[in-house]
């Protein structure tokens, strides 16, 4: 594809509220088919779904 690497994760401070209601929550690019190859599934997996607009 066009070999996107996103940039690292950057750690924000969150109240208590905020961090159980985010462990409920699952990360759907965590979930990539084989048809995909391994830097693709590497990238979209660093990307935080919450914090993607569409």
């Amino acid at each position: 594809m066009t070999k996107f690497i996103p940039p690292p994760k950057e750690k924000k401070k969150k109240e208590k509220d905020e961090e159980s209601y985010e462990d409920d929550d699952t990360n759907c690019n965590l979930i990539c088919s084989d048809e995909y190859g391994p830097e693709t599934k590497h990238s979209l997996a660093q990307l935080n779904e919450k914090e993607t607009s569409f």
